[in-house]
């Protein structure tokens, strides 16, 4: 018996042997083990902060956000094993342990640094509609959720028909998602050669000056006879329609709405930096487009919010159609549930005011509208703010 236990104490000083003479192929397998968790916690943290943040807005609160800057861990593995005072390995005298622990450190900074706010506070870059056009993100949710006002034709919540829905911005909206979903009309960039210069003796250009305007991408072209101007190419962002699509009625309808000059397959977008009211020709033949800033559209997708009864008789929101439900304006776009208990089917929860707000596993639409949320905030702001910002750094489990 006693050389069966000798065995198997053996066998057990050989395998902490082992283990401590491969210490150094430990770390491929803490990856494995430590990577996907800390990626999935980051994500799923990162939702529940926006939630919670267009919750705030629902309520009148201001948001917080916070970055993790830095996840640092430490992976330790000790072992030990000893025999009794004869140095035999007989039943009872032989002694082992492994332990091995998880030391992360986690950094947040608090996103509250002068950069950040600006960002915020900005409104959305066209250019960044045209990005999630091209990677397949529907351009009716995008106009609806991003754009305030386009040739004065305004897309806010404040301005509804009988039905509580902006009728006129909701059907150009939609119509032209279904025309972009038939490949009817897109959002892309077009090159414009324009001149740089003024009006010059083309008798005083110089084959130098020609190959050095080359060189920086710029090029002398002819004018009048005895003049040439100086021009550079600049990619300009426009609404193009397809050659089939011009005449038919629901673009005949666009262009009305719009303002727009009839007939044409493609109208420059431009931003609207100097405000909507500025007097425009009778017939346009561009589009102004103002665009929400992050913030703007937190208070936007606020609408979504179901507010319980009792805190709407408390007074702790306002405008509260009718209590429990969402507003028609953005329904069919987010729609965040409350519940006084924690709910078993979310996408994603948080907890406020002593109830649970999500957004239901099975609700696609708000779930896609969501995340395209997500995805602004880490396009427009995330990238570049907190700069300098103080570190709140956690040294989890020590």
């Amino acid at each position: 018996m006693k050389s069966w236990s000798a065995f198997h104490g053996m066998i057990l000083v050989l395998c902490i042997a082992a283990i401590t003479a491969c210490g150094c192929s430990v770390g491929p397998f803490v990856i494995r083990g430590t990577r996907t968790k800390y990626n999935k916690a980051v994500q799923v943290t990162a939702r529940e902060e926006m939630l919670l943040n267009i919750v705030r807005a629902r309520y009148n609160d201001p948001p917080e956000f916070l970055a993790v800057s830095g996840i640092t861990t430490q992976f330790e593995v000790g072992s030990f094993f000893g025999f009794g005072q004869d140095g035999g390995i007989t039943d009872g005298n032989l002694a082992g342990n492994l332990a091995a622990s998880d030391r992360p450190t986690i950094s947040l900074t608090p996103l509250q640094d002068e950069q950040f706010t600006r960002r915020f506070l900005s409104p959305i870059r066209l250019e960044t509609i045209y990005l999630f056009s091209r990677n397949g993100r529907r351009l009716d949710r995008m106009l609806r959720i991003i754009v305030e006002r386009v040739n004065g034709l305004s897309n806010s919540p404040d301005d509804l028909d009988p039905e509580g829905k902006p009728e006129a911005f909701l059907w150009l909206a939609q119509t032209l998602g279904e025309l972009a979903r038939q490949q009817q009309v897109e959002i892309s960039y077009e090159e414009r050669i324009e001149p740089v210069s003024p009006l010059l003796d083309r008798a005083a250009v110089k084959g130098a000056d020609v190959i050095a305007a080359l060189e920086k991408g710029y090029q002398f072209r002819p004018a009048d006879r005895d003049q040439a101007l100086l021009t550079g190419k600049r990619r300009e962002l426009v609404f193009r329609f397809a050659q089939k699509a011009v005449g038919r009625p629901e673009v005949v309808e666009i262009t009305n709405l719009l303002g727009l000059l009839p007939g044409q397959l493609v109208y420059p977008i431009k931003p609207a930096t100097e405000g909507q009211l500025r007097p425009a020709p009778p017939l346009r033949e561009e589009l102004v487009v103002s665009t929400r800033s992050v913030e703007e559209i937190l208070h936007f997708l606020a609408h979504g919010v179901e507010v319980p009864s009792k805190h709407a008789e408390k007074g702790w929101v306002a405008q509260v159609e009718q209590a429990g439900s969402c507003p028609m304006a953005i329904g069919d776009l987010l729609r965040i549930r409350s519940s006084k208990v924690r709910p078993c089917h979310a996408y994603i929860a948080v907890c406020y005011h002593g109830h649970w707000f999500y957004i239901d596993e099975a609700d696609t639409v708000s779930r896609e509208t969501f995340e395209l949320l997500l995805e602004l905030y880490y396009l427009e702001i995330r990238g570049g703010g907190a700069v300098g910002s103080p570190l709140l750094t956690l040294p989890v489990g020590r």
